[in-house]
């Protein structure tokens, strides 16, 4: 784009880059009265109307329906606060989205978990709703948007139409590249389902044709069907399209679905990310139970149990629960980006675990991937949470930690990306804030950052001011509590905006090139001698959570940016680079026409 097209510059020279968030719930409209009490244990954002401001979607996660006195379900919309035009709020509209709305005419759909893509092209996002309830009313469907945030169901009777089948998290993708959003559901302890969309809100199931495993395997050969809690996408092997993670329960090997183009092929061990290495089960306290009870059964060098739980505890099987695919994980959720900025995807998993499971369950940690530009994939790297930083030093035997979701996000606006954790399925349990330094380590600020939310499940880290940086919605679940709740908070940061910053939303071609929501789409931006790298996602992970399909880069002291890539998700994976790009301006990227500043900075 030559000078004379650019806008005026803008410079900002910020001072010491801070991870700060100010809570707002009230200020943001979310405070509950008599009338509206928001609620959410899963959040997603994006823009739902057209007005370049990201809107809320938030659920509870049941699959029961709403009622005049029971509410599960909220579209809220960001509008100008009429107390003063320079704030935002969210305003509920979750009657007039529609979204709500059911065939029978009774309304209050259930669902509990929503995720947004462009289903049918037409330039504005759809929603899929997962109804977690094989008894529900209503099961699985798309409602598309006609633009303003209003949703009719498709009229097709959708992925269901073969059967039956309910799923509690999910994933949009375009596993083909034809330019046409695809579906990839979680499944829990059933076969796993992939959907081919066509485009007009219908879709078939080729799953077994592009080798998903249509009857049971066994756990040994780590081909049993598994309950997955949490299922996402991205580019791990950098080839152009999306391969599938599956993040699994019950301490059953993760599964990594490479896309070969005409098939999947699951790699989950081979590369690292079923499980760990750490195979050592002797200080798990069932398994010394076991010992006392069957003596002669175990090396004398075990030791005895603790005392302080009353065996058996949870149980020990021989021949099983010492075998490695009996070792890993309690996982809900595998996140995808690039943390190092080396330009690959890593990972980093979450899992819930208890003291006296002891040191072979798989903690939440970075799975770093190391593969080589242009090389197959290999073997991701462990650094363990100690090198990280990551490390939660936890004492005694009554000790439990249940991760959710992992984020990778910028959060104080210096172009490295920190991690957000959320923890909630225990009375102690916040949401972690570790602010990445200049060294790649990570040190911990949960509590400066004034974002470690109690029992935090769900979150979105989306820019609900378009200042620039990434404000937090947190969704809480406290279902061990006495009383358990599911508030919907809201917090504004206060560190980001002070850096430099970009804005990039992407439109696709749709069919025959990319899908008009670019999910998929890989951006590079090269700025102050870094170049960072963020993907657009179709959703997923436990709830399945969505941070919006516009990307936010923080740029800290660098004023203007070299250069962005784009290499979109078309069949030819085409690149598309600009130069000289202006800093601090929200930018709109559209597949074959080019790149402009829609608004001011």
């Amino acid at each position: 784009m030559p000078d004379a097209a650019l806008p005026a510059r803008v410079c900002k020279v910020p001072g010491a880059p801070e991870v700060k968030f100010r809570k707002a719930t009230a200020e943001l409209g979310l405070a509950a009265t008599a009338d509206f009490k928001p609620l959410a244990t899963t959040v997603r954002a994006a823009d739902l109307d057209g007005d370049e401001y990201p809107d809320v979607i938030s659920t509870v996660g049941v699959g029961t329906r709403d009622t005049a006195t029971a509410r599960f379900k909220f579209v809220l919309m960001n509008r100008p606060d009429p107390s003063d035009a320079t704030k935002r709020i969210l305003v509920d509209a979750t009657a007039a989205s529609g979204l709500l709305a059911t065939t029978d005419g009774v309304g209050g759909r259930g669902f509990g978990s929503v995720n947004l893509g462009d289903i049918d092209n037409d330039g504005d996002l759809d929603a899929l709703l997962c109804s977690p309830d094989p008894v529900a009313p209503d099961g699985t469907v798309f409602m598309l948007n006609d633009g303003h945030g209003v949703f009719t169901q498709a009229p097709d009777p959708q992925p269901m139409a073969a059967g039956r089948w309910t799923c509690h998290t999910a994933t949009l993708l375009d596993y083909d590249r034809d330019g046409i959003l695809d579906l990839w559901p979680g499944t829990y302890g059933t076969k796993p389902l992939l959907f081919h969309g066509f485009g007009d809100g219908a879709f078939e199931n080729v799953a077994a044709a592009m080798g998903l495993p249509d009857r049971p395997g066994t756990p040994q050969t780590h081909q049993s069907y598994r309950r997955n809690f949490g299922v996402s996408a991205c580019d791990l092997d950098g080839d152009g399209d999306q391969d599938v993670l599956l993040a699994n329960y019950g301490r059953e090997a993760n599964q990594v679905w490479r896309n070969d183009g005409d098939h999947f092929t699951e790699i989950g061990q081979q590369v690292g990310v079923a499980f760990d290495d750490r195979m050592d089960y002797s200080t798990d306290e069932s398994y010394r139970c076991f010992c006392e009870a069957n003596v002669g059964m175990c090396p004398s060098t075990v030791p005895p149990s603790s005392g302080m739980i009353m065996c058996p505890i949870r149980g020990w099987v021989a021949g099983e629960s010492d075998q490695p695919w009996r070792l890993g994980g309690n996982n809900f959720s595998l996140t995808c980006g690039d943390i190092d900025d080396d330009g690959d995807m890593d990972l980093m998993s979450a899992t819930i675990r208890h003291a006296d499971v002891g040191t072979a369950a798989d903690p939440s940690e970075l799975i770093l991937n190391d593969t080589p530009a242009g090389q197959p994939l290999t073997k991701f790297r462990r650094p363990g949470v100690v090198a990280s930083g990551l490390d939660r030093p936890q004492t005694g035997l009554f000790w439990n930690l249940g991760d959710m979701m992992p984020v990778f996000a910028d959060l104080d606006g210096d172009g490295r990306k920190e991690i957000y954790l959320t923890s909630s399925d225990y009375p102690d349990d916040h949401g972690w804030v570790w602010r990445q330094g200049e060294d790649g380590k990570f040190v911990d600020v949960t509590v400066a950052s004034g974002a470690g939310h109690a029992q935090i499940h769900g979150v979105a880290l989306v820019d609900l001011d378009l200042d620039g940086d990434l404000d937090l919605l947190a969704g809480t679940s406290t279902a061990r509590s006495v009383a358990p709740t599911q508030a919907l908070e809201g917090y504004i940061n206060e560190g980001g905006a002070a850096q430099n910053w970009t804005r990039i939303r992407l439109v696709g071609r749709g069919q025959g090139g990319s899908n008009r929501s670019a999910i998929g789409a890989r951006v590079a931006v090269t700025a102050g001698g870094r170049t960072q790298v963020q993907e657009v996602s179709g959703g997923g992970g436990h709830g399945s959570m969505q941070h919006d399909v516009v990307l936010t880069f923080g740029l800290g002291a660098a004023c203007d940016i070299d250069k962005i890539e784009v290499r979109w998700p078309d069949a030819a994976a085409t690149r598309t680079e600009y130069t000289g790009v202006r800093a601090n301006y929200r930018i709109l990227i559209t597949e074959g026409a080019g790149l402009t500043y829609p608004t001011a900075p």
